[in-house]
């Protein structure tokens, strides 16, 4: 996901974004242990935009304050 549809988001969107990666990240790590994940740059890539999303959560939280 880019950062620019990061940004558009709201705040309710990137919860249940980051809610959703987390997810797939537990899905990730059963698939790993069975042997049966076929692009294991799925897991890069979903680390980095649940990152970013809760980067984007921090930076508007501390803003509104």
């Amino acid at each position: 996901m880019d950062i620019k549809e990061l940004k558009q988001r709201s705040d309710k969107e990137l919860n249940e974004l980051v809610a959703s990666l987390r997810e797939k990240l537990r899905g990730f790590r059963f698939d790993v242990a069975a042997d049966s994940l076929k692009d294991v740059r799925e897991i890069r890539d979903a680390k980095k935009t649940l990152a970013r999303a809760l980067t984007f959560l921090t930076e508007r939280a501390k803003n509104a304050k």
